[in-house]
């Protein structure tokens, strides 16, 4: 029996406009932006976050308003 555990993970930051959200997992274009302070990610982040859940089989989605920070869900199974 397999069951999908959903969860969140959920920021107060900068947030992603929505532009840059339509490209968040296309590894050949970097989507990094300013955070607070100013600091600069790389941009690999999330994408590796993808691909960990992809391959166990789960999904992973985004939303966020600029200024408003970020949520993202993601669900995977549970191999009983």
């Amino acid at each position: 029996m397999v069951t999908l555990f959903g969860r969140t993970v959920a920021d107060t930051g900068v947030g992603i406009s929505e532009e840059t959200q339509e490209n968040l997992f296309n590894i050949s274009l970097n989507s990094s932006t300013r955070g607070r302070e100013n600091k600069k990610g790389t941009g690999l982040g999330l994408m590796l976050c993808q691909e960990f859940i992809e391959k166990h089989k789960g999904e992973i989605r985004v939303k966020s308003k600029l200024n408003e920070g970020i949520t993202v869900f993601f669900t995977y199974p549970n191999k009983e």
